[in-house]
């Protein structure tokens, strides 16, 4: 059985979800494709609306279920398992840039740099 590079990371930003597309987009590179949809050299990436709950996120910001972007990726056929969780890595450290948090949901998130801060 492979590697499943699967992966849902969560992000709690203030951003629109354009402009979060749009600086994914300027990071990654790669070509966009519709559904806010970006294919890279060794990803493919949608920014998706989460479950956001004003209340409940709130009461408790830690919550990521309700935090009001997520993201699914996977890694593009062919591309190494070494280079695509080092490519997430260093994705996540560009993410720090502009979001309060982010968390991975995925069977290797022990292999990635997810971070919470509030």
């Amino acid at each position: 059985m492979g590697f499943d590079t699967y992966c849902t990371l969560y992000l709690d930003t203030d951003l629109e979800i354009d402009e979060l597309y749009g600086r994914i987009y300027s990071y990654l590179g790669g070509v966009r494709e519709a559904g806010h949809t970006v294919v890279s050299s060794w990803c493919e990436l949608s920014v998706m609306r989460g479950d956001h709950d004003r209340k409940k996120y709130k009461a408790d910001r830690t919550d990521f279920v309700y935090w009001r972007y997520r993201l699914e990726i996977d890694s593009v056929e062919g591309v190494p398992q070494s280079l695509f969780i080092d490519g997430f890595n260093r994705f996540i450290g560009y993410l720090r840039n502009f979001c309060r948090g982010a968390v991975p949901s995925c069977d290797y998130e022990d292999l990635l740099n997810g971070f919470i801060e509030n």
